[in-house]
């Protein structure tokens, strides 16, 4: 901020230029503060990006097509995606990569891990997944709203 006003000051800056440099930096300082609590409230283990992921160490990931997963058109077509392999070969790495990236698309994100939820043999997962029922809420007070006549 100071440097616009020295700059404005000095004649370099005009004014609608100062005031296009305030705003793009208010709106980049929002945004980080935005996209920080959204991180906060994510309970992601760790910040893992795409661009940390060593593509060499896995050579059987297609770079396109996990370039393609981060371009979000999964959540808008409402697909899901399911990493599959064995131990160590990037699955977590790559589902944190989508979330971050979803996170700064200004989507909420929240890490569940797989072992969260202890079920029993021949639980019905639609009864699981599904939100809790909402309290239903009415204008009229208890009893009908009818009250009685006193004489």
């Amino acid at each position: 901020m100071d440097d616009v006003l020295i700059g404005v000051d000095g004649g370099g800056v005009t004014a609608s230029e100062a005031i296009e440099q305030l705003l793009g930096s208010q709106i980049l300082l929002r945004n980080n503060r935005r996209l920080q609590a959204a991180m906060r409230s994510s309970r992601l283990p760790a910040i893992k990006t795409l661009e940390d992921f060593d593509f060499s160490f896995q050579p059987s990931i297609k770079r396109e097509q996990v370039d393609s997963l981060h371009e979000l058109g999964f959540l808008q077509r409402k697909e899901n995606v399911i990493f599959l392999g064995p131990p160590g070969v990037g699955k977590t790495h790559l589902a944190m990569s989508l979330a971050i990236a979803a996170a700064q698309s200004g989507r909420r994100v929240y890490n569940i891990r797989g072992n969260s939820y202890r079920m029993r043999p021949h639980t019905d997962l639609s009864k699981v997944l599904q939100p809790p029922p909402r309290e239903q809420t009415s204008a009229t007070p208890r009893g009908g709203g009818r009250r009685k006549k006193t004489t």
